[in-house]
């Protein structure tokens, strides 16, 4: 199968497990990221080794150390922002659900700095909330990515070879010959 399909294709169950994740509230348990996260590891497996393949594949033989070193550069930098990202998100959501003063005495002193005047179930459904938020940044990402890779990746076809003998005469060639 085409990287095309194998690295597209899993980007979207990616996005598709993402989407699975998304929609959990304070009272949801492990069990309801089991489903999100299958797909999420199956969408992984087809990127990686798809990647991995294909970027050495589309070079000259002489350059594939080059191609692969690109890939798990750009890999590890994409892991780096992508974290950044989303763990900015997931903070940013938090801050807009749980009351001005409460995110004020989290970033300053952290859970007990609150002196318990906002419950344990406030906390997780604000952190919900961002983990929400945080899965569905991350869904729309590699859903967008996976389309574009469908729609853009195009498998190279094989350049056709030259001739390489040009004193190979043809049989009208081998006739303008013998009349003229």
């Amino acid at each position: 199968m085409s990287a095309r399909f194998t690295v597209g294709g899993g980007l979207l169950l990616i996005g598709a497990g993402q989407f699975c994740t998304a929609g959990l509230d304070a009272d949801s348990g492990a069990n309801t990221l089991i489903p999100g996260l299958v797909l999420v590891g199956a969408g992984t497996g087809l990127v990686s080794p798809g990647i991995a393949g294909a970027a050495p594949a589309a070079v000259p033989p002489e350059r594939a150390g080059m191609a692969g070193g690109a890939v798990n550069t750009f890999r590890q930098l994409g892991y780096a922002i992508g974290i950044a990202l989303c763990g900015t998100v997931l903070t940013s959501r938090m801050q807009d659900t749980l009351p001005q003063d409460a995110a004020h005495a989290l970033a300053g002193g952290g859970a007990e700095a609150l002196g318990g005047t906002f419950s344990g179930q406030t906390l997780r459904a604000a952190f919900t909330a961002g983990l929400d938020r945080a899965a569905l940044v991350a869904a729309t990402v590699a859903v967008v990515a996976g389309v574009l890779v469908l729609a853009l990746v195009r498998t190279p076809r094989p350049a056709r070879a030259p001739v390489t003998d040009p004193a190979a005469a043809t049989l009208t060639q081998e006739r303008a010959a013998q009349h003229g």
